[in-house]
């Protein structure tokens, strides 16, 4: 928890099972600063088997070429969800589909939870979360993201995941 590069190698391990075991077809990456013009519409449309992409709503921290960058985590949940539909939006011009399914690990639950209630659950075919704080977090988890990570101040994303805070309430 809270070290982005293990939720990566996690979630590595976790698709290259899924492959392997021929569950799904794996595509590279695609992140929120990458535009349509990068991609051309359908160009996934035509597998037997369903597409797995891997993401993060952090800018630049998971590059195309699978490569650590640097990490923007002073944001509010609620921009990371508007990252989100940025990339469900090149998903499903990818793939040529109108939902999607999301598995999401930690705070990126809550994320997707937000991008639904902000479609209306339009676009989002099921959402599998893992270890989501759904209720916040506190205690020493709570106390480690407002002073780990080398910040100087709590971050907006930490706010927004304390659960005495108005987004845990609404």
């Amino acid at each position: 928890e809270g070290d982005s590069l293990y939720s990566i190698a996690t979630f590595d391990e976790f698709q290259n099972k899924l492959v392997s075991d021929g569950y799904y077809v794996e595509r590279e990456p695609i992140l929120s600063n990458d535009e349509r013009i990068n991609f051309v519409k359908n160009q996934w449309a035509n597998t037997e088997l369903p597409v797995s992409i891997r993401t993060t709503y952090y800018f630049g921290e998971y590059s195309a070429d699978g490569g650590f960058t640097y990490r923007d985590d002073n944001q509010e949940i609620e921009e990371y969800s508007r990252r989100l539909e940025k990339i469900i939006d090149l998903v499903k011009y990818t793939t040529g589909r109108e939902k999607v399914d999301i598995v999401a690990h930690s705070m990126g639950g809550l994320v997707a939870r937000e991008y639904i209630v902000n479609t209306d659950g339009k676009y989002v075919n099921k959402l599998v979360t893992i270890g989501t704080p759904n209720n916040g977090i506190y205690g020493y988890i709570g106390t480690f993201c407002e002073s780990g990570f080398g910040r100087t101040q709590q971050s907006p994303e930490c706010k927004d995941m304390q659960h005495n805070s108005s987004f845990i309430y609404n």
